[in-house]
């Protein structure tokens, strides 16, 4: 053996892997020269993966390890550690204290270590093979977490796809997804899957997380992927598709687009008139607003007369006076002296602002109190409205019902009107008998006969409903 000279630089703290192991002492003094003669350490660094032999400079005792293994742990002669370690304490020894942990050592790669020689809170990196499985893996005593392998599998038992989602199975594509078990996957897995649609039968690819945590279904059902011939716009609403303007809209055409899409694009009435409105929202019922103005209304406005109507029974609708000059006023109450203006997305432009100041300064000056409703919007100043209400999607039934509930709260203040004392707003259920009273109100406007509803008793409210439904089915 021959031992390096004195006077090269000891080993730092700081560890520099791209360093010579010949300028470090602490590992020369081991290097073992007579097998390494293949290996040049002038030219070797710390970081290097070549495997080396070793020979201990004080018992003799000769080992092959990597020169980064050697370099940056500071194990030293595994001879030495054991003689160390060969009188422990076993009182405390990790074979004492921690026998589910011991059990799982490693018999083969520990070099000649047994559990016996260590404490739980030894920083010893220990190899380990686990007894239930055989999995095998390195890791710290004092960091010790147990096998990885058997404790996938006992969350597997309780967080797989299959039992957890059985409604997702139902549209799993076994046939594309062959490398892939369902029984086996976490739910909360980001592989990419194969899906496929119970319903239209669209096949798409989506991580599985996404749909178990997202709640994301069908692209094709939900209209985020248009299909020609299931779902565009063409097929599935074809008489919207006819007032499509082709010539401001470009390229796009409505076998391009789904009913679902929030889109903005330009349309062309019966009458030759052209405007721009989202194909949910035409979808749902919008319609020209040049048309509507003064002879037709939406169903969130009917929807709030609707139930405005049951709460005070005088209540008119698109009211008209003197007073107004040629204004009206979207609901009026005669009772409490309160006014509701309902704002649709057509109505949201500069060139109304004006005209709803001077309509509310008129209703100060009235003493009527205005109670403002404005769609996708925000409110856009005190000087419109006493009150104002906004929010997105008003189309939307729940999202209704919220704003609705909360305008009947505020007006719910008077009992000299009071039909119920608890009015439940619950769109949904009585979405169609609104609809039919819209078209019903919208006729007899154009008849100019409506002043009778003045005279209906809220208590009749659902009979007469009842009623135009069955004279204009839907």
């Amino acid at each position: 053996m021959v031992a390096w000279q004195p006077g090269q630089a000891e080993m730092g703290s700081a560890m520099n892997v791209k360093a010579t192991i010949s300028k470090k002492k602490a590992i020369m003094d081991d290097w073992d020269f007579d097998a390494n003669t293949l290996l040049n350490p002038e030219k070797l660094t710390i970081g290097s993966n070549k495997t080396a032999a070793w020979v201990c400079a004080i018992c003799s005792h000769k080992w092959t390890t990597t020169i980064y293994h050697r370099a940056t742990r500071e194990t030293g002669c595994p001879n030495c550690l054991h003689s160390k370690r060969k009188n422990y304490n076993s009182t405390n020894s990790l074979t004492s204290s921690h026998p589910d942990i011991a059990i799982n050592w490693h018999p083969t790669l520990n070099y000649s270590y047994i559990p016996e020689m260590f404490t739980k809170g030894s920083r010893f990196k220990a190899n380990w093979k686990c007894v239930c499985c055989g999995y095998e893996w390195q890791q710290k005593i004092n960091g010790y977490t147990g096998c990885k392998s058997c404790k996938h599998t006992q969350k597997l038992k309780y967080n797989n796809l299959a039992d957890n989602h059985p409604k997702l199975m139902q549209e799993w594509n076994y046939s594309k997804n062959k490398t892939l078990n369902p029984n086996t996957i976490l739910q909360s897995s980001i592989l990419l899957a194969s899906w496929i649609c119970g319903v239209c039968n669209y096949e798409w690819e989506a991580r599985i997380s996404n749909r178990t945590k997202l709640g994301r279904g069908c692209p094709c059902c939900a209209g985020r992927v248009v299909i020609v011939g299931k779902n565009d716009l063409n097929t599935t609403a074809p008489q919207i598709a006819k007032e499509w303007n082709y010539k401001k809209n470009g390229d796009l055409s409505p076998v391009g687009v789904s009913k679902g899409q929030a889109k903005k694009v330009w349309w062309t009435c019966p009458n030759g008139h052209d405007y721009k409105a989202g194909i949910m929202h035409r979808s749902n019922g919008t319609n020209c607003p040049e048309c509507n103005a003064g002879r037709q209304t939406s169903f969130a406005e009917q929807a709030t007369f609707f139930y405005i109507k049951q709460l005070y029974p005088d209540a008119v609708n698109r009211f008209k006076a003197d007073f107004l000059g040629r204004m009206e006023l979207d609901i009026y109450i005669p009772s409490i002296k309160y006014a509701i203006e309902y704002d649709g997305e057509a109505w949201h432009n500069k060139n109304t602002l004006k005209r709803e100041q001077r309509k509310y300064a008129i209703c100060k000056n009235a003493g009527i109190k205005l109670i403002r409703l404005r769609e996708e919007m925000p409110a856009i100043g005190s000087d419109i409205a006493d009150v104002m209400f906004h929010a997105d999607f008003l189309y939307k039934p729940n999202i209704l019902a919220k704003v609705l509930s909360d305008i009947l709260s505020l007006l719910n203040f008077s009992a000299a009107f009071l039909s119920f004392s608890n009015i439940f707003v619950i769109i949904e259920l009585y979405y169609t008998f609104i609809h039919q009273y819209r078209f019903y109100l919208m006729i007899t406007r154009l008849n100019s006969s409506h002043a009778f509803l003045s005279l209906i008793p809220s208590s009749s409210c659902f009979l007469i409903f009842f009623f135009f439904l069955l004279l204009f089915p839907s």
